[in-house]
């Protein structure tokens, strides 16, 4: 019995410490996520970053179509995340973040705060954003 015992208790602490390690994994996996995004907001691959937006299997909602050719011209000078809340679950972020951006023609600068939804996908170990593009045209427009 005395064995038994042990053995559950052994058997416990390997299923939490896999709980633990799977929990660290997915936060260390959101890091890297917003560290590639930011990069390639940054970069002006707004393409590739587009990869990185999609809506949860089952959501009505359709990505809104994005002009890559009006983009093209967009730089991002900065690209600041000012706030993080992760779920306990780390299934679930909510990132703020600061984009400061300019046209090529004008060089001058906008700035737009935006709230990210970011959900982990546990078939493909992937974090995804669950937020429209940043409409950086738009707000540059708006700003006028």
């Amino acid at each position: 019995m005395k064995k038994l015992v042990m053995f559950m208790g052994a058997v416990g602490l390997l299923l939490g410490g896999c709980g633990s390690l799977q929990s660290q994994k997915r936060a260390n996996a959101l890091s890297d996520t917003l560290n590639e995004y930011r990069i390639l907001m940054r970069w002006g691959d707004y393409e590739s970053a587009l990869t990185y937006v999609r809506f949860r299997p089952g959501k009505a909602q359709e990505l809104p179509e994005v002009d890559l050719d009006a983009l093209k011209q967009v730089r991002l000078a900065s690209y600041d995340v000012i706030e993080q809340v992760v779920t306990p679950e780390e299934t679930e972020a909510e990132v703020k973040v600061a984009m400061t951006y300019y046209h090529e023609e004008s060089n001058v600068l906008h700035t737009l705060i935006q709230r990210q939804h970011w959900w982990y996908d546990g078939e493909r170990n992937r974090w995804y954003l669950e937020t429209e593009f940043p409409d950086l045209i738009g707000n540059m427009q708006k700003d006028r």
